[in-house]
């Protein structure tokens, strides 16, 4: 029959079990609750992408109306498109080129960002994983070693 020291000893055993199936599963849970926010980073970032794109070919095409708005007002009102027209006709291209690199420098600097915080998850996943492992490893040594302490001892 089993002294008090050695029931202790075994509950000690199954509570060490049970300590490291719980770190193991929280470190499982924790690794793949980053690696699914890695996923929704990385689908941000080629929507933003994608957004950037559409916003700036919208752009696009606003900027084809403008000029042709323009010329339209310059033919309509007997004034040729060279010298001073032609020089605004020029700076609202060159201020279209530039709000559509705008757009789309945003949209890149918006999914950059998206893809910054997937690579942290990442590596918070590696780290969960990691750390798991080594939560159990010293659980059940921590345990092993009482456990010793209690039945290695005459």
């Amino acid at each position: 029959m089993c002294d008090g020291d050695e029931i202790g000893g075994i509950f000690e055993l199954a509570t060490t079990a049970v300590v490291a199936v719980g770190q193991l599963k929280e470190a499982k849970a924790e690794e793949k609750a980053s690696k699914f926010n890695a996923g929704i980073s990385r689908e941000r970032a080629i929507s933003s992408r994608r957004k950037a794109q559409f916003d700036a070919n919208i752009e696009r095409e606003d900027a084809v109306r403008r000029i042709s708005a323009q010329k339209a007002a310059f033919g309509k009102s007997g004034v040729s498109l060279t010298g001073s027209p032609l020089l605004v006709m020029s700076e609202q291209a060159r201020i279209n080129d530039q709000d559509i690199s705008a757009i789309l420098f945003s949209g890149e600097i918006e999914a950059i960002a998206f893809d910054r915080a997937a690579e942290l998850d990442d590596r918070r996943a590696k780290t969960a994983k990691e750390a798991g492992q080594f939560g159990v490893g010293s659980t059940l040594l921590t345990g092993a070693g009482s456990a010793f302490k209690t039945f290695g001892s005459p």
